[in-house]
């Protein structure tokens, strides 16, 4: 790698900074023991190489190819942040062999597929284990199947001999065996100690048979869970389409052919789901709480939704700004455009303002005219400043700031179309609004109110 990659360093140092290889540690597996193995590699920052972190791990899955008597290798990345996996399948089974038969059929499925760059499934059988029954000689020489099962334990996990007192601590000495046995033969000639103090080989007092066993299982519901966990080729498909695809043809068809068994989805097609659920509550709960703070300050239960028209009109920026920037639509994206909704009202809600102040003998057209007139510089200048501002997070090109840029660019955007919608569009829907409502009947609430507040007021004053 360092051959290959190292020139394509801003600084000429190698590409690969460390190797660290742990043993009996390995994230993607449910039961760690001596099977298994993390060979973890640190590269230098994004900003000193001009290689991708795909690239190198599709360099490096090439070049290692397969290996004898390697069950199961994976290739993946440290993703930092939410998500979850781009392909993360659940299989549902209450019978072990449908389900690992279920899963290795829809992993084949799924890992000849141009779209998916890896995958690997965490329900298959385990070490090799040995289980031991008390065969009739070791009956008939008094040893029971727990004294048996107790002097295993004894001597692989270990039996407490003494202890002691250090300061306020207690100390233990606990003496045990290697928790590894070279061979079986070395088992088979383990020492068991009898009732009459005399010792014999295991294997003259116990049969022994070998299985591929599982190192763990997971249970939901009753029903056991195994996973298909991958990456996909974000160029060529996305984990939502992938996911339909899964729900609509592949997983029919294993529910088809094993009975008993379910398919579902998780990962980051479940945390979009989630997340885009949160993000419309909110956004309706943040609407409700706009209209009923400017049905009382208006004292209209109708011109609020005019006045909140440039909500919607941010749409059309948001989804220009990413055209424009070749950004793709996410989920910050959404969320940006969801925090929209309590910035873009407040120029509309000034706009309003002078509008009122500016109607003069019902004439509403001619003051929806003087009230542009009266607020352009101001929702320029602000506009301008705001817009000024988020510019630099929209063209950091930093890995760091690329999480913040679709939300950014919804919010900038959003705001750019707004505010040009605001001053161009908002004075004709006044003007329509009020060809069907009559302004004089609004006034009069409005100027009735003032009286009433002033007349309240004045009376506060007259008694203190």
């Amino acid at each position: 790698m360092n051959e290959t990659y190292s020139p394509k360093t801003t600084t000429g140092d190698d590409l690969v900074e460390r190797v660290l290889v742990r043993y009996a540690v390995n994230a993607d597996v449910l039961g760690n023991g001596p099977h298994t193995a993390t060979i973890t590699v640190d590269l230098q920052t994004a900003e000193q190489r001009r290689v991708t972190a795909d690239d190198v791990l599709l360099a490096w899955q090439t070049t290692t190819g397969s290996l004898t008597d390697v069950t199961q290798l994976n290739f993946t990345q440290t993703n930092l942040g939410p998500g979850g996996h781009d392909l993360d399948v659940t299989v549902f089974s209450r019978d072990l062999d449908q389900l690992e038969a279920a899963t290795e059929m829809l992993l084949g499925k799924l890992i000849v597929r141009d779209d998916v760059t890896d995958a690997y499934q965490d329900f298959s059988g385990g070490q090799t284990e040995v289980t031991l029954s008390l065969n009739a000689f070791g009956t008939s020489v008094g040893l029971t199947p727990q004294q048996l099962s107790l002097q295993l334990r004894a001597a692989f996990s270990g039996s407490d001999t003494d202890y002691f007192m250090e300061g306020l601590t207690d100390l233990r000495v606990q003496v045990e065996l290697s928790n590894s046995i070279d061979s079986l033969s070395d088992l088979e000639a383990f020492p068991i100690t009898l009732a009459s103090g005399g010792q014999v080989a295991l294997s003259s007092v116990a049969n022994f048979e070998t299985s591929q066993g599982y190192t763990q299982i997971t249970r939901q519901d009753g029903a056991a869970v195994a996973r298909i966990i991958g990456d996909i080729d974000n160029d060529a498909t996305t984990s939502a389409v992938l996911s339909g695809l899964i729900r609509t043809q592949y997983g029919p068809k294993i529910a088809a052919a094993f009975t008993g068994v379910s398919v579902g989805i998780g990962g980051a097609t479940e945390a979009h789901q989630e997340t885009q659920g949160s993000i419309v509550v909110s956004l309706l709960t943040g609407l409700v709480g706009v209209y009923l703070i400017l049905a009382y300050q208006f004292r209209s239960y109708t011109l609020p939704i005019v006045v909140m028209l440039s909500i919607p009109f941010s749409i059309i920026g948001v989804v220009f700004g990413h055209l424009l920037l070749d950004v793709d639509l996410s989920m910050p994206s959404l969320i940006g455009f969801a925090s929209l909704a309590g910035i873009v009202v407040n120029n509309a809600i000034l706009f309003v303002t002078f509008f009122e102040m500016e109607t003069k003998e019902g004439d509403y057209t001619t003051a929806a005219v003087d009230a542009v007139s009266h607020r352009f510089r101001p929702i320029l200048l602000s506009f301008i400043t705001t817009f000024a501002g988020l510019l630099p997070i929209v063209f950091e090109t930093s890995p760091q700031a690329q999480a913040m840029t679709p939300l950014v660019t919804s919010v900038a955007f959003g705001l750019l179309s707004s505010t040009l919608l605001v001053i161009f569009v908002l004075p004709a829907a006044l003007s329509i609004y009020f060809d069907s409502f009559s302004i004089q009947k609004w006034l009069a609430t409005r100027d009735a109110l003032k009286l009433d507040g002033t007349a309240v007021a004045k009376k506060r004053n007259d008694t203190s």
